[in-house]
Formats: C-alpha cells, structure tokens, sequence
C-alpha cells in the first residue's frame, strides 16, 4: 500500500496527472475538429505542460539549495529534460512557434516579476485564474487548429471562447480550496466571496452551453463530453468546501478531462 501511495504522490505532485489533462483537453480538441497530428504534437503538448507546471511549483524552491533535499528533485531534472523538446520546436510553422513562444512567456512571468519591485502575474490582482485559463486555451485549442490550411472563421474564434470559459470553471474549485492558503493571491473568492464564486461558475457554464448550442460544428460527441464535465465542474464546485483532502481536486477534479475525453472516444467510435 506505501509503495502506491508514494507512487501517486509523486504522479500527482510531480505534475504528470496535470499534464495529461491538458492533453486530454488537446485530444479533445482533434476529436472535435477530427483533426490528423503527428505523434510528436501530443508528446509536445505533454512534455511542454509538464515541463512548464513543474517550473512553476519548483522554482521557489531552486532558489535556495537548502530547500532541495526536501523537494521531489528528480521530477524537476525529469521536467529540464523537457527541454530536449526544442528540436520539434524547430520544425513547427512560424505560427506555431509564436503560440508557443507566448505561452511560455506568461509562464515564465506566472512565477518571475518583470523587475524585484513589482508582482508576477500570478500575485497580480485577480487575475491569475484568466492566465492559467488561458495558457490552456491556447495549447489546447488554438496550437492544433494552426494546423487547418484555412484562416480562423467566426465560429473558430466562438469555439476558443468556449474553451476559455469552460477552464474558468474547471479552475474555480482549486480557488476556493486554496482560499486559505492563497491568502495574498488576490483570487476571485478572496475578492467577491464564496458564494459568489460559485454563481459565477454556474452562470459561466450556462453561457457556454449558450455558445456551444450556436456553433454550426455542434454534433452529439460534443454535447454529451461537455455535458459530463460540466455537471462534474459544477458538482465540485459547490462540494469542494465540504472535504479537508487535497485530493479531491488535484486527483479527481483534475481528472475530469479524461472522463469528457472517454465520452468523445466511446460515442465517436459506436
């Protein structure tokens, strides 16, 4: 039993079951658009969200040697070796590599002020949740449609925004579990409150249901893959209050990409 509970410690806090949602999410993404990617896109997708994940929790820490006998160190070389991803990066279209290149720019400014006076953008003032919201976005959504040889469309641009909301909401219940914990962050329940927090969560998905019903590229899949994670988002918004254990969100609510992903794969395949 202490053997697999060190094992999901270390997938969990290593950054490994993060990373995967976020290529759940890009998976989705292909099964929406039916989209054909090389295999490298998705260990892309994968090393680059581990990679920048692990950067942001570990890097306090790097800065003080002292601290590192205490840290997961092999995950944080793990996530240097990451790097070695560069060589793809040199072979992706111009588009591509500027997508990428601001990414890790809001990453890197995530964790690093832009001089020591002033707040990174995570402390910056309520609006950490959006950047997350959208790095994810982003990678998730708009770096696999770079592939299509046409331009955006209108409902291209409805199909981001849709994304974007949906991670606001995914991303809510790890705001108020860490209410306490963030207390100089600034976040959305710290300013407006919990219950608050959680109308606008349930107000937001109404809105995306309201954007997914207007885009022309609606097809079941896709209702029945966002309609089991939006009914998990909201069961946990409201839930997450009630439990002590960590867990709960970094294990099952942030696994619930992967059940909108089991949804999309089974109903795209019967």
């Amino acid at each position: 039993m202490m053997p697999l509970k060190r094992f999901l410690t270390y997938y969990v806090h290593g950054s490994f079951h993060v990373a995967l949602m976020v290529l759940c999410f890009y998976v989705i993404t292909t099964f929406q658009w039916e989209l054909t990617l090389e295999w490298a896109n998705y260990l892309l997708v994968f090393l680059l969200s581990f990679f920048a994940y692990n950067f942001i929790r570990y890097y306090p820490h790097a800065q003080t040697l002292k601290n590192w006998k205490s840290k997961p160190v092999l995950v944080f070389i793990i996530g240097i070796l990451c790097l070695f991803t560069l060589y793809y990066f040199f072979s992706l279209s111009i588009k591509e590599k500027i997508l990428l290149i601001c990414c890790g720019g809001l990453c890197f400014f995530y964790v690093i002020p832009f001089n020591k006076r002033e707040k990174t953008l995570r402390t910056s003032f309520g609006i950490k949740i959006f950047i997350v919201a959208l790095c994810w976005t982003l990678i998730t959504a708009v770096f696999p449609l770079l592939s299509l040889a046409t331009s955006f469309k209108w409902f291209h641009f409805l199909f981001f925004i849709e994304r974007f909301i949906l991670l606001v909401v995914a991303i809510l219940p790890f705001e108020i579990q860490d209410l306490h914990i963030d207390s100089e962050l600034e976040t959305l329940p710290q300013l407006i409150g919990i219950q608050r927090t959680q109308r606008l969560g349930v107000s937001l998905l109404v809105v995306m249901a309201c954007l997914i019903g207007v885009n022309p590229k609606l097809e079941i899949g896709e209702v029945l893959a966002f309609s089991g994670m939006s009914i998990s988002y909201l069961f946990s918004l409201f839930y997450v209050t009630q439990v002590q254990s960590k867990y709960f969100t970094l294990f099952w609510v942030e696994g619930i990409p992967f059940l909108g992903l089991i949804i999309y794969y089974i109903k795209t395949f019967i």
